[in-house]
């Protein structure tokens, strides 16, 4: 499948995202509070959050990587990094028909060339434990796990823990 990569912008792509996210996010591994999504939504529309978005040949939008500067893992930051070079990962989906076809990894590539080129120095993401598709795509993009923790209020599912991985950009 070939793909265009762009970055969102505006009320429409956070509407599309919204509409991506709600059918193609939900499964055992994947924590969505109707709220914490709106909110995201929110930042998105207004640009206090970012996201990097994919297009299959027919315009249809297959994926979205939301990012947003947040020191989420401050005790997990290298030293001598600052706080405010710190970016998180909000969300990454892809459409189901678009899914293991490595446009996850196009996209965290793409939020961390973005991150890096608006001044980050340390980029975050968490995910369930054992979320094997979601650990892929970190590794590829030349993420490593620095922590892992028992999360049940997040992580209902399996063992119930999340991991946090980073790179340094």
């Amino acid at each position: 499948m070939s793909v265009a990569l762009r970055r969102a912008c505006g009320q429409a792509d956070a509407d599309a995202v919204g509409v991506l996210l709600r059918e193609h996010g939900p499964n055992q591994w994947n924590w969505l509070p109707e709220d914490g999504v709106a909110a995201t939504l929110a930042e998105l529309a207004s640009g206090s959050a970012n996201a990097e978005l994919a297009f299959d040949d027919k315009q249809r939008l297959v994926g979205a990587l939301v990012w947003r500067f947040e020191d989420r893992y401050p005790a997990l930051r290298p030293a001598g990094l600052p706080s405010d070079q710190a970016v998180f990962v909000v969300e990454a989906v892809v459409h189901r028909d678009a899914a293991g076809q490595g446009l996850g990894v196009k996209l965290l590539d793409a939020a961390i060339d973005a991150a890096r080129r608006a001044g980050a120095t340390w980029l975050v993401a968490d995910r369930h434990d054992e979320n094997a598709a979601s650990a892929g795509m970190m590794r590829k993009a030349g993420m490593v796990e620095v922590d892992n923790y028992a999360d049940p209020a997040r992580r209902p599912a399996g063992n119930r823990r999340s991991a946090v991985c980073a790179i340094r950009l």
